[in-house]
């Protein structure tokens, strides 16, 4: 199915669910800007019952005879226009770069922001390989919306730090849910952003741990972990707290560690 074919269908799609559609997972464009304009108002036309959008990012390097040209980031950058269009009803977006080229994602920032005014609740917020570069921005300057309380970032290029240094913007500790990749361990962008949510954090989500460190978390009510299913990873789901004693052999101190913890849920892919 070519560009041209998908916008038929889904205003086909649209005409036939207004008011039927809670939650949303939909491929985006990054050309032309009215490609992404003619989306965006299939959306908005789906009525108020939309709560939840999933926006699959990807760029079009080859097209067929009948579509008049491809565009590029930047040509959709300059052209998407707000004019008309609000989700206000959107309160949970996510936001998928994986298919996007690493030359691509060095606009993910800018695209983010350049789609924020579309959504002014947003509460929760997923990013999906945004990649390191933009992550590690967006940390530093804050994401472009402000009604954040819950936030999550998962994908292979969105969890490694390296030695790199991170500045968090103050923003981050309005956060009360977080959920993150922890394969990378003390690497992982997720260990850092926790070190600043730990003092106020209500809700973790803690998704292939290999030994991360888990910082002392006086509000923490809810934790979860998520493991992958397959052989290799058995026996890698270890945390580090910080309330452990080595010398003492004690891993963990729960009074110190989880003051008012109230629940604890783990399990693997599929069923959590």
């Amino acid at each position: 199915m070519d560009l041209d074919d998908f916008n038929s269908r889904f205003k086909k799609l649209v005409s036939s669910h207004v008011g039927k559609v809670r939650e949303l997972q939909v491929p985006f464009h990054l050309g032309k800007g009215i490609d992404g304009y003619h989306l965006i108002k299939g959306v908005q036309d789906l009525g108020k019952q939309l709560t939840s959008l999933r926006l699959e990012m990807f760029k079009l390097y080859r097209c067929s005879d009948k579509h008049n040209g491809v565009g590029s980031v930047v040509q959709f950058l300059d052209e998407f226009s707000l004019q008309g269009l609000i989700l206000p009803s959107i309160t949970k977006l996510e936001i998928d770069a994986e298919l996007m080229l690493s030359s691509d994602k060095m606009y993910f920032r800018r695209i983010m922001s350049k789609l924020a005014p579309l959504f002014p609740n947003v509460s929760a917020l997923t990013l999906s390989c945004p990649g390191r570069e933009e992550l590690t921005s967006l940390c530093i300057i804050g994401p472009p919306f402000h009604r954040l309380r819950s936030f999550s970032i998962i994908g292979e290029d969105s969890c490694y730090l390296g030695n790199t240094p991170l500045t968090l913007h103050p923003w981050w500790q309005l956060i009360a849910k977080f959920e993150f990749d922890a394969r990378w361990s003390h690497n992982g962008y997720g260990v850092h952003i926790l070190k600043t949510l730990a003092p106020t954090l209500v809700y973790l989500h803690v998704v292939k741990p290999k030994s991360p460190f888990i910082p002392v978390m006086g509000r923490l009510r809810i934790m979860k972990v998520t493991l992958p299913s397959w052989k290799m990873y058995e026996g890698k789901g270890r945390f580090l707290f910080e309330t452990a004693d080595r010398v003492k052999g004690i891993k963990i101190e729960y009074e110190k560690q989880f003051r008012i913890l109230e629940k604890i849920r783990g399990g693997v892919f599929g069923g959590v």
